[in-house]
């Protein structure tokens, strides 16, 4: 092999070596970066999106307690007046306040007034069959320790996550004795959901902790570790990623997963920067190739050839070859 061929397959040779070390480096820091980065903006949205759904329940609370702390519901309770029922809990209310459900129980645990509301139909319908066996004196929903003491959150029944928010039924003044509890539910169906989607603008959706139907097995290993306080995200494929975050029911035991489905933007765009440096890398590398392969032929390989045969001819005038 000649002298010209060895030096341009070493400049070759390093030059690859060169282009891999450095596109190791820059897939490593610039496509973690970005990765990094659509991991914050993934959780954001998420905690976002969690921030909606316990928005509604602080909102389901604040209805509560408006009606808790009102001297018709607290004589309700002791005289079960029907024409508080006639006036106050009409299907328009149900539907005004985007209600399922409506309880004033009393502190023995008599139910004075439940009642449930189809929100398809626009009518009022018996309670959700296995809710009664929360509505029992010793159940902590209905425990309450003071006249602005509150419970807000989930309780998982058979037709769905329902968000409740339970008050003690007080006078209008805040003060007791407290006469019972005021409970005003409505269920997180899908309904619910797609409303959420359209106040967050975010692609949502809900399933039951325990049932992890359908994800992956790098998703069920994320949705079982997950904690109330923390999201966590899990890329699909190269075009989405997806936040998880848990909701614990009023018993304070896991109850619903909120994911959220958010296009890789900021993964793509890592991409396409990405295959921009190694085209602007590739480019580089030729040109400098071409360069110094001109360079060492014209300022060395030139002369070493004319060295070589100069010597080549003085060897010959001496009769050595």
């Amino acid at each position: 092999m000649s002298i010209r061929k060895k030096t341009l397959l070493i400049i070759i040779s390093t030059l690859v070596i060169l282009v891999g070390v450095l596109w190791g480096t820059a897939q490593s820091l610039v496509m973690g970066s970005f990765d990094k980065l659509e991991q914050r903006d993934a959780i954001k949205n998420t905690n976002r999106a969690q921030s909606a759904l316990n928005q509604v329940l602080a909102d389901m609370d604040t209805k509560a307690s408006d009606w808790s702390a009102w001297d018709d519901t607290y004589n309700f309770v002791k005289d079960g007046n029907k024409g508080f029922v006639n006036s106050n809990i009409t299907e328009s209310a149900f539907s005004g306040m985007k209600l399922n459900t409506i309880i004033i129980i009393d502190t023995a645990g008599k139910i004075i007034y439940g009642q449930g509301f189809d929100s398809t139909t626009k009518k009022i319908s018996p309670l959700p069959s296995d809710m009664q066996s929360h509505l029992v004196s010793t159940d902590p929903i209905l425990q309450h320790s003071s006249p602005n003491d509150s419970h807000a959150g989930i309780l998982m029944l058979k037709d769905g996550p329902l968000m409740l928010a339970s008050r003690p039924i007080v006078n209008s003044s805040g003060k007791g004795p407290i006469r019972g509890s005021l409970i005003f539910a409505r269920f997180l169906n899908a309904d619910e959901v797609a409303r959420l989607s359209d106040l967050t603008h975010l692609s949502l959706s809900v399933f039951p902790a325990n049932d992890l139907t359908g994800l992956s097995t790098d998703q069920q290993v994320i949705c079982k570790n997950l904690a109330p306080t923390k999201a966590s995200v899990c890329p699909v494929d190269n075009k989405i990623i997806v936040g998880y975050s848990l909701s614990d029911d009023l018993y304070k035991k896991p109850a619903v997963v909120l994911s959220v489905n958010i296009p890789r933007e900021i993964h793509t765009y890592g991409l396409a920067a990405m295959k921009y440096l190694l085209t602007s890398l590739a480019l580089a590398v030729i040109l400098f190739a071409v360069v110094m392969v001109l360079v060492i032929d014209r300022l060395v390989l030139v002369r070493i050839a004319q060295l070589n045969k100069f010597a080549h001819g003085a060897l010959q005038q001496l009769g050595i070859e």
